[in-house]
């Protein structure tokens, strides 16, 4: 049986055409030098290339996306970065968690005029972690916060994703990323460090004026007034409190009326490092990974997958994230 996927084994509502081209010109991975089954050496072959479809990753979301998008732009055309919409109602707001989404939601609030404040346990702020992806919805919305200027020179934009065998790396399956998704979309597909994503929403909060205090842990919240109560005491009201502490979350408990719930292991693991680019380039069974900026995906089997891709650290230095 042929694993090649065409357009007419698949229903039409599966299907997406990119905007250049329907099909895809892929090469596999070169076979490296080895032994074979009768001790003999074997020099590198590389496999014929092939064609196939450009299908999407998957398709319906990304027409579902084609189509919420439409009214929200429509919507916001008219303003920029530094032109959002102000609240009429300027509230205090006190966010606890730095981490992204503490970040992110100072960003959103205080670009209307809110006033923000966020507090965070650690000492210092900092990141941990590997690449995080930003499709085309995401990014859109970083851009109209105005976090290019911040994530310049920190991310990459992949030309495409190719899917993987993990037995011999054929390809299988492709979506195209450049020039079609911000062609379609209005904003591009990006990956980029933990790391640098964190470091580019402190600075544009802190640009937007919020004020981020780090050594603030907070032990304990007083829904009625709102306010929260940190480790030395002291007590700060405002006219929101907006809980984003993670995992151990102290909110969370509160909410939940005293309910304790403890995380729950799912009975999967994702391994994730980062490799050296400079080690990769060294050796020709995977150099071939760093020809052009790209996600490559492997399935080993069902529900699992293997991922890479080229991202820039805040450093300068090339690394590849495998997940």
């Amino acid at each position: 049986m042929s694993t090649r996927t065409t357009h007419s084994s698949i229903p039409e509502k599966f299907k997406y055409h990119t905007a250049t081209a329907d099909k895809m010109h892929l090469e596999s991975p070169p076979i490296s030098n080895g032994t074979n089954t009768n001790g003999t050496k074997h020099q590198d072959v590389k496999p014929k290339a092939k064609t196939i479809s450009s299908l999407s990753y998957p398709s319906q979301s990304l027409q579902f996306l084609r189509k919420v998008r439409e009214p929200c732009v429509e919507a916001h055309d008219e303003f920029t970065p530094s032109n959002p919409p102000q609240a009429k109602l300027k509230l205090k707001i006190i966010i606890v968690g730095a981490g992204l989404g503490g970040l992110a939601t100072s960003i959103a609030l205080a670009r209307r005029g809110h006033q923000v404040t966020v507090m965070e346990q650690a000492h210092q702020l900092g990141e941990v972690g590997a690449g995080i992806q930003i499709p085309s919805n995401s990014s859109l919305l970083l851009e109209r916060w105005g976090l290019s200027n911040f994530l310049s020179g920190k991310v990459v934009e992949p030309q495409g994703m190719t899917f993987r065998r993990w037995e011999n790396g054929n390809a299988i399956g492709y979506t195209k990323l450049v020039p079609d998704f911000r062609e379609s979309f209005g904003a591009s597909y990006y990956v980029v460090h933990r790391a640098d994503f964190h470091v580019a929403l402190h600075q544009r909060a802190l640009q937007l004026g919020v004020d981020v205090k780090v050594n603030c842990k907070v032990v304990d919240y007083d829904l009625k007034a709102p306010a929260v109560t940190l480790a030395n005491a002291d007590s700060l009201s405002a006219d929101l409190v907006i809980a984003a502490d993670g995992v151990k979350s102290v909110a969370r408990r509160l909410v939940l009326g005293g309910i304790d719930h403890q995380p729950v292991h799912t009975g999967f693991a994702a391994y994730r490092a980062t490799v050296d680019v400079q080690k990769m380039k060294a050796d020709p069974d995977i150099s071939w990974l760093l020809e052009k900026p790209s996600l490559n995906i492997w399935y080993p089997k069902p529900a699992s997958g293997l991922r890479g891709h080229k991202l820039i650290s805040g450093k300068g230095l090339e690394k590849t994230v495998m997940l």
